[in-house]
C-alpha cells in the first residue's frame, strides 16, 4: 500500500511546525486526525519519522532522511494541479518561481511587484524546492526561474546576480565575541560541526569551505532538517554552526565572520533560468527587466 496524499501533507506540516497541535491548526483538522495520519504513515514506512515528547517534537534520523523525499512528493502533487490548469486553459500564463528553504520568500517577492502591475494576466506560482533539484527542474522545464546560491554553471543557463549574504560562525553554547570579529575554519578545532541534511544547500557550501582551507571538519553525528535548527543546536552546546547573516536575527555582527584564505565568506544569491525560456514572451519580459529591478532593490550597480 502506498502513502496517501493526506498522510504526506500532514507529515510535512508536523515537520514545519514541530508540533502536532500547531500542524493541526495549519491543516484545519483536529489534532487526533494529524496524530493518527502520521502514525499510519510511519507504520506503512516501517520506522518512526518523529520522536514525540510532552515538550517537543523532533525528527528521528530516519525522518531526517525521508522528509525531503516526502516534501518533494507534496510539491509534485501541487505541480500536477498547476500544470493541469495550464493545459486546460492555455491562456492562463504562468511564471513558475522556485527557491530554496534558505531564502525567505519576502526577500524575492519585491522583484515581481512591477511585473505584476504590468502583466496582471500572468499567474506567479512560488515553489520551495530542495537546492540540489533546482538545476534539473530548470532543464526539465518544471520551473521557469530559480533563486538560490551556488547554482551549477551550465551553457544552457543564464543568471542574474542578486545579493550577498555574509557567513558567520555560531559557537557552541551560543557564546559570541567582539563585534566585527573573524574566525577561520581551521580554528574550529575539535568542536563538532553542525550541518543540515542538505536540502537547503547550506551543508555542501559549509563543507566546501573546509575543503578550500585543507581542513577536515569534526562532524556532529546528527543532521538538522532545516537551517533554523542549527542556531538552537549550537546554543544547546551540541557544536558550532555556520549560518548566513540573514538567519541570525537583528544583530548578526555579534557572531564572528567566517574567513577562508583571508577573504570573508558569503553566499552569493542569483536568479537562474534556462535560455530556452526566453522564447516565451511573458517570461522574456520578466528576464529583461530583472537586472535593473534587482539592482534597485539590492543596491547593486548595473553596467
Amino acid at each position: 500500500m502506498n502513502p496517501t496524499t493526506t498522510q504526506l501533507l500532514h507529515a510535512v506540516a508536523v515537520a514545519e511546525c514541530r508540533s502536532f497541535s500547531a500542524a493541526a491548526r495549519q491543516c484545519k483538522v483536529a489534532q487526533p486526525t494529524i496524530s493518527n495520519s502520521v502514525s499510519d504513515l510511519e507504520e506503512l514506512l516501517g520506522k518512526r519519522i518523529f520522536r514525540r515528547s510532552t515538550r517537543k517534537v523532533e525528527t528521528t534520523p530516519f525522518g531526517d532522511a525521508i522528509l525531503p523525499a516526502i516534501a518533494e512528493a507534496v510539491a509534485a502533487i501541487d505541480r500536477v494541479t498547476v500544470e493541469a490548469q495550464a493545459l486546460i486553459n492555455p491562456a492562463n500564463r504562468l511564471l513558475r518561481v522556485a527557491f530554496t528553504p534558505l531564502l525567505d520568500i519576502g526577500t524575492i517577492d519585491p522583484l515581481f511587484s512591477a511585473y505584476r502591475l504590468k502583466h496582471p494576466d500572468v499567474e506567479i506560482v512560488y515553489k520551495e524546492c530542495t537546492h540540489e533539484s533546482l538545476a534539473e527542474r530548470l532543464t526539465l522545464e518544471q520551473i521557469d526561474v530559480a533563486f538560490a546560491h551556488d547554482m551549477p554553471r551550465h551553457a544552457d543557463l543564464r543568471r542574474c546576480p542578486l545579493f550577498a549574504d555574509p557567513l558567520h560562525y555560531v559557537p557552541a553554547n551560543g557564546l559570541t565575541g567582539d563585534e566585527g570579529a573573524t574566525v577561520t575554519v581551521d580554528a574550529f578545532g575539535d568542536t563538532p560541526l553542525l550541518l543540515t541534511n542538505g536540502s537547503c544547500g547550506l551543508a555542501p557550501t559549509t563543507l566546501r569551505l573546509f575543503q578550500q582551507s585543507g581542513t577536515d571538519p569534526h562532524l556532529y553525528a546528527g543532521r538538522a532538517m532545516t537551517h533554523a535548527a542549527l542556531k538552537d543546536w549550537a546554543e544547546l552546546g551540541l557544536g558550532g554552526a555556520i549560518l548566513p547573516s540573514s538567519k541570525l536575527g537583528p544583530d548578526p555582527s555579534r557572531y564572528p565572520r567566517v574567513v577562508v584564505g583571508g577573504a570573508p565568506q558569503r553566499l552569493e544569491y542569483q536568479a537562474v533560468w534556462a535560455k530556452s525560456s526566453e522564447a516565451t514572451d511573458h517570461l522574456a519580459m520578466f528576464f529583461r527587466q530583472l537586472p535593473k529591478v534587482s539592482a534597485a532593490i539590492f543596491h547593486q550597480n548595473v553596467a
